[in-house]
């Protein structure tokens, strides 16, 4: 209880202290994580990702230069959000525990969740029928959390993929619960000892998460109202799509070349 509320209490100095200068400004306030591919930051500095992307695109649309993204811990960019005027946050995700803390544009983007397990793992058939004997790991304050707990599921938080694999080798989780773009990611070199056991389900019928921006109540409706229009228009014109799309093309295409030039260096190497 000590640690949770010096958690809190460390977070929103954070928020008040990232907070001051916009404060005396109409400056809107991004706050991000690090959560690739959504959002990353680039060995100099600059934020990239397909959200990075498709928020300056939206701005750009909405005709508002007065902003600026930070990467932020998770913890203090969602509180900063819904207590600071004209600060939002993304990506997030629209449980029902969050409905009331935001005003809420998007959705932006969409994503299936795995539940993740060792290849010797239960088939899904059988993780459907048992949810209550296999407790599943997630990353600490994720929306997943909230989602999984009224399925029924018992859930542990953690702070990194490479808690959530210890635990895993520990048997204090039976499974791991991770986003389809993030999961390899997330775990890193661990993700070859992993394959996806099911997908998060309501009703018993896959269910994608879609992802949204938040603000705070405190920021002015008329901004809100407006970004939200400009969204749809984004999505009615398939430009999110196209961000999508060619943010994907260069990953895979960056992938490939860091590949053959590792192989390169091998055949270097065994001159």
């Amino acid at each position: 209880m000590h640690k949770i509320l010096i958690m809190l209490i460390i977070s929103l100095s954070c928020c008040l202290f990232a907070s001051k200068a916009s404060l005396a400004s109409n400056t809107l306030v991004f706050g991000v994580d690090d959560y690739a591919p959504f959002q990353t930051k680039n060995p100099d500095g600059s934020l990239d990702g397909v959200a990075v992307r498709i928020v300056n695109a939206m701005m750009k649309k909405a005709q508002i230069s007065d902003y600026r993204i930070e990467m932020l811990p998770w913890s203090v960019a969602f509180n900063q959000a819904i207590y600071m005027k004209n600060h939002g946050v993304f990506v997030v995700s629209r449980t029902p525990s969050r409905e009331n803390k935001f005003n809420w544009i998007g959705p932006i983007i969409a994503e299936k969740w795995y539940l993740l397990g060792h290849k010797q793992l239960l088939p899904s058939s059988k993780i459907q029928a048992q949810k209550q004997l296999h407790p599943i790991g997630a990353l600490k304050d994720y929306g997943i959390v909230n989602l999984l707990e009224n399925q029924g599921y018992t859930v542990k938080e953690y702070t990194s993929g490479k808690a959530l694999v210890a635990a895993i080798n520990k048997k204090e989780i039976d499974l791991i619960a991770l986003s389809s773009s993030t999961w390899r990611d997330k775990l890193g070199k661990d993700a070859v000892d992993f394959r996806p056991i099911d997908v998060y389900r309501e009703n018993g019928e896959p269910k994608k998460t879609l992802y949204y921006i938040g603000f705070g109540k405190q920021t002015d409706p008329k901004v809100i109202t407006k970004l939200n229009m400009v969204v749809k228009d984004m999505r009615k014109d398939k430009v999110i799509k196209k961000i999508y799309e060619t943010y994907r093309d260069e990953i895979i295409l960056a992938k490939q070349e860091q590949m053959k030039q590792e192989q390169i260096n091998d055949k270097s190497s065994k001159k």
